[in-house]
C-alpha cells in the first residue's frame, strides 16, 4: 500500500508520524515544492520512530501513478483571509498535484484545502475518478468541537455531528437541540478563537485525525468519519457523517434531523446544489 502525501507544512508534516506507524502502509511518498523541506520533515519522524521513517520518501510529483491514496495537504494559509480569497489559489494548488499524472482507477483521494467543501468537489471533476474516490476533510473536526461545546454545557454529546460545511458555515446536528443558536454560534467560531490566540496554527488536530481517515481507508476498517462527500439521498456533496473504507466512502449515516437542524441543513443543501450542480 503506497500514499502519497503532498505539502510538508504543519499539517502534512503532522500527518506522516501517524503513516510512520501504520502496518498496512509499506512506501510513504512526500512530495513538497522543496525537497530540503520533506526531507527535515522525514528526519523528524526517523527522530521518533526510525522504521517508521525508513519507508518514506521524497519524491517531486508524489509517484501519483502508484499511489493507492493520495493526501492533499497543501494550500494557502487562510488567517486573515476568507474561503473566498484562497479558493483559487488552493484549487490550482490541488490540481497542480496530479494534473501531468495519471492516477490510479482504484486510488482513493483526500482533500483539505479551503474551502474544502466546494475544492473536493472540482477535484473529483477533474480527476475523472468516481464520486466515491474523492472526499475533503474537516467535519470531524468540526464535529470534536461541537462535541466539546456541549460537554462544556453539560449537554448530551454523543450522538453529535457538524454537518453541510466544514467551517464557518458549519450545521450542528444534535438530538436536543438545547441551546441550539448559541451552541452553533459557538461551533462556528471556533476555529477563529484559536487562530486570533495565536500567531501560527499549527493544526496538530488535523493531522492526527487526517492519520484515523487514512487507517480507515488503507484497514478498510469502515469507520464512520465526518466527511465532504457526494450525498446520494440530496444528490450533492455535503459534510456528514459516512462509512470509510479502501474503496472511499461507503454508506451515508442515516440520521433523523431535529426541527431546528432540518431547515439549516436543507438551505445550506439548496445552496450546494446551485454552486455545484451534480
Amino acid at each position: 500500500m503506497q500514499v502519497t502525501v503532498f505539502g510538508t507544512g504543519n499539517v502534512g508534516s503532522a500527518l506522516l508520524f501517524p503513516l510512520s506507524y501504520n502496518d498496512a502502509i509499506d512506501r510513504v511518498c512526500v512530495s513538497s515544492r522543496k525537497e530540503e523541506t520533506a526531507t527535515a520533515a522525514i528526519m523528524d519522524v526517523a527522530s521518533a520512530n526510525p522504521e517508521g521513517a525508513s519507508k518514506m520518501v521524497y519524491q517531486s510529483d508524489g509517484d501519483v501513478a502508484n499511489s493507492d491514496v493520495i493526501v492533499i495537504t497543501s494550500g494557502v494559509m487562510q488567517k486573515g483571509k476568507n474561503a473566498d480569497e484562497v479558493h483559487k489559489a488552493n484549487l490550482e494548488i490541488n490540481r497542480s498535484a496530479f494534473q501531468f499524472h495519471p492516477l490510479k482507477s482504484n486510488c482513493v483521494v483526500i482533500c483539505i484545502a479551503t474551502p474544502v467543501d466546494d475544492i473536493t468537489v472540482q477535484i473529483q471533476k477533474e480527476s475523472g475518478l468516481p464520486k466515491k474516490q474523492v472526499f475533503g476533510f474537516g467535519g470531524d473536526l468540526d464535529t470534536n468541537r461541537l462535541r466539546y461545546v456541549l460537554k462544556s454545557r453539560g449537554i448530551y454529546h454523543e450522538d453529535a455531528h457538524a454537518v453541510g460545511e466544514h467551517g464557518p458555515n458549519a450545521v450542528a446536528l444534535y438530538p436536543s437541540e438545547q441551546n441550539y443558536e448559541e451552541v452553533t454560534k459557538e461551533l462556528r467560531a471556533f476555529w477563529g478563537k484559536i487562530a486570533n490566540n495565536v500567531d501560527v496554527v499549527r493544526n496538530l488536530a488535523t493531522g492526527d485525525l487526517l492519520g484515523k481517515l487514512v487507517h480507515s481507508v488503507v484497514h478498510d476498517s469502515l469507520n464512520v468519519h465526518n466527511v465532504c462527500a457526494y450525498h446520494p439521498e440530496h444528490d450533492v456533496y455535503i459534510t456528514w457523517p459516512f462509512a470509510i473504507g479502501k474503496y472511499g466512502v461507503e454508506e451515508p449515516l442515516e440520521i433523523s434531523l431535529p426541527p431546528k437542524c432540518a431547515p439549516a441543513l436543507m438551505q445550506l443543501v439548496h445552496k450546494r446544489k446551485e454552486k455545484h450542480p451534480i
